[in-house]
């Protein structure tokens, strides 16, 4: 074969074009932080590069001509400009896409990077003088006849494209606009539910009049989400209408019809268990469902209803009504929504009932206290006069008692001056004149009358005690305690008692005459009421509780059993006899009368045969 039949044969036979790779989405994918530092790589199974930069790998090198990563490609991402460069491995042809990667706020927080299929395979553009090193005449002749029919078929294929492009965008566009509007009357039925439900709690809470509130609601309602409605409570058994609306007032009376002002039917069994119902298309089949008679469903006809809703009203668990909706419009069909509604507004009515019904029982609750409260007072000023009537007597009794005893002591203590000093003379003057024995008799005689005025003195002590005015003042219970103690000197000289004052004692409230007098009481009882043999010993100390002051007199004595401890303190007790321990058995009554009137207390702490300790406490100065 000759050189000319070769170059014929070759120009016959065009040379094929070549492999073009089909797009079919990226193989690999990767991320870069600011630093050019690869944070995350994705890669497909079919990814034919085996050797991608593994996470933590640095963009630091520019590209080959085999390269895959090139530093300013990520560069220029960075600065927000997306770039694209053409990669071959293995005789294949692939796009590296490199763009800016942002955050939720639009900040550039690093690159994003892919790898895809290319379409082409990326050459560099011929030159314009043609240096290619082709004869540019003779090849386009060579396939001006093949490009042709093959940028007509890309044209077509474009246009294609372009039509289908457009055709997505506009179905796009129209689904958009219908959700945007779906959303705009989803947001425009949840105001107005809203508003809806505003409005009743507003008028179901304007007054404590529940009939009048839920006359007001009912005319909202029959306006604003049916064309009727009725509200019924329950009375026992019964279930009782409160109050019934009609949109048109001429159809009225078949709401009267169909739903009575009592029923305790078949209709409110299951409203008793809670239960809410929605008729959204209602069916002649669901009229006996909601009421039981043939007149109350001729009725519920008459009123031409196309969807029915039922709420029970329910309270802490138990049903105290209902409120049933009612859509005569054929284009107005309750759904779930509508079902929800009227459960809120059947909870605000619940609400309102309870609100009412704890008005009423705080105003009974009020109006009853006021009544105990006038009664309580007519009481308080009925007990008040006769507790000041019954005190002036009883004051009045008391003085005439303290005048009786005053007055019936002091007469009694002349007489017995009298014979005490008729005695005494008779024993001395005419002693020789009377034999032994009316000698004693005289001598017994004398000691009676004394211990006759011991007891008349003690007697009128007790009565001053009760009728004397008494000023407080603040007292030194050390100054107290030494003049007591210079007083009794001889008497606790007699009974060689030992008396041991823990100064300082303080100072407290009262009244020094008094508290001599109880302090005196107190120290001659624990120096006579010793065993034989004994020799008294005294111990007087202070505590100090804030405004409080106890004074503890501790003793050596015979003690005090703990049954008689109380017993001890009134007047004319005696434990001993008084051959053992003299006495007149008024002096503990004496000193328990005095700290009284001082507004103080006594008290005593004691075993038998183990001594006895005395208590006084006083207010603190």
């Amino acid at each position: 074969m000759s050189i000319e039949t070769r170059n014929t044969e070759r120009r016959r036979s065009p040379k094929p074009p070549p492999q073009r790779s089909k797009v079919s989405g990226p193989v690999a994918l990767w991320r870069t932080d600011r630093n050019l530092k690869i944070v995350g790589v994705t890669r497909r199974a079919d990814c034919p590069i085996r050797s991608i930069p593994e996470v933590g790998t640095q963009v630091s090198k520019h590209r080959r001509r085999t390269g895959l990563l090139d530093r300013d490609a990520h560069l220029e991402a960075l600065g927000g400009k997306p770039t694209t460069y053409g990669f071959r491995v293995l005789g294949r042809f692939f796009e590296v896409r490199i763009a800016p990667r942002r955050d939720r706020k639009g900040k550039i927080v690093g690159a994003r990077g892919q790898l895809v299929p290319a379409k082409h395979p990326w050459t560099a553009r011929p030159k314009a003088n043609g240096s290619n090193g082709h004869d540019r005449s003779k090849t386009g002749r060579r396939y001006s006849l093949k490009s042709a029919a093959l940028s007509l078929d890309l044209a077509k294929a474009v246009a294609d494209s372009a039509r289908i492009q457009s055709e997505i965008r506009m179905a796009r566009a129209v689904e958009q606009e219908r959700h945007a509007l779906e959303a705009q009357l989803r947001a425009e039925a949840e105001e107005r539910r809203a508003r809806l439900l505003a409005d009743a709690s507003a008028v179901l809470d304007e007054s404590f009049e529940l009939r009048e509130n839920l006359e007001r609601l009912g005319r909202i309602l029959v306006h604003r989400i049916g064309d009727w409605c009725v509200i019924h409570t329950r009375d026992g058994d019964l279930m009782r209408r409160l109050t019934f609306h009609h949109r048109q007032t001429a159809k009225a009376s078949h709401v009267a019809l169909a739903f009575p002002e009592e029923d305790e039917g078949l209709f409110f069994r299951m409203i008793v268990h809670g239960k809410a119902e929605l008729f959204s298309s209602l069916a002649p089949t669901d009229y006996p469902t909601i009421v039981p008679s043939e007149a109350r469903i001729e009725a519920l006809k008459g009123l031409e209803v196309q969807s029915i809703i039922r709420v029970p009203i329910r309270l802490a668990g138990r049903t105290i009504g209902m409120l049933t909706l009612g859509s005569s419009d054929a284009g107005r069909f309750y759904d779930v929504s509508d079902l929800r509604l009227a459960e809120g507004l059947a909870h605000r009515m619940a609400l309102s009932y309870e609100s009412v019904r704890l008005y009423q029982e705080a105003q009974r609750e009020i109006t009853l206290r006021k009544e105990v409260e006038t009664r309580m007072r007519t009481l308080n000023q009925d007990l008040e006069r006769r507790v000041q009537e019954r005190t002036a007597l009883l004051e009045e009794a008391m003085r005439e008692a303290n005048s009786f005893a005053y007055t019936v002591a002091h007469d009694l203590r002349a007489p017995l001056r009298a014979i005490t000093g008729f005695c005494q003379a008779l024993k001395e003057d005419y002693s020789t004149a009377v034999d032994p024995t009316g000698q004693e008799y005289l001598e017994r005689i004398v000691t009676g009358a004394r211990k006759m005025d011991e007891l008349i003195r003690d007697l009128l002590d007790y009565a001053r005690l009760n009728r004397e005015e008494i000023r407080k003042t603040y007292v030194d219970l050390d100054q107290i305690l030494d003049e007591v103690l210079q007083q009794m000197s001889g008497e606790l000289e007699e009974r060689k008692a030992n008396v041991r004052l823990e100064k300082p004692l303080g100072k407290v409230v009262g009244h020094g005459p008094i508290l001599a007098r109880v302090f005196t009481n107190l120290l001659s009882n624990s120096a006579k009421f010793v065993a034989p043999g004994v020799v008294p010993s005294i111990r007087v100390r202070s505590e100090n509780h804030s405004i409080r002051t106890r004074i503890f007199i501790e003793d050596n004595g015979i003690g005090i059993a703990k049954e008689h401890q109380e017993r001890i303190f009134g007047i004319f007790e005696r434990l001993n006899r008084a051959e053992e321990y003299p006495g007149t058995g008024i002096g503990l009554a004496i000193v328990r009368r005095a700290l009284e009137r001082l507004g103080g207390a006594i008290g005593v702490e004691s075993q038998e045969n183990n001594g006895a300790t005395f208590w006084v406490e006083l207010p603190s100065a």
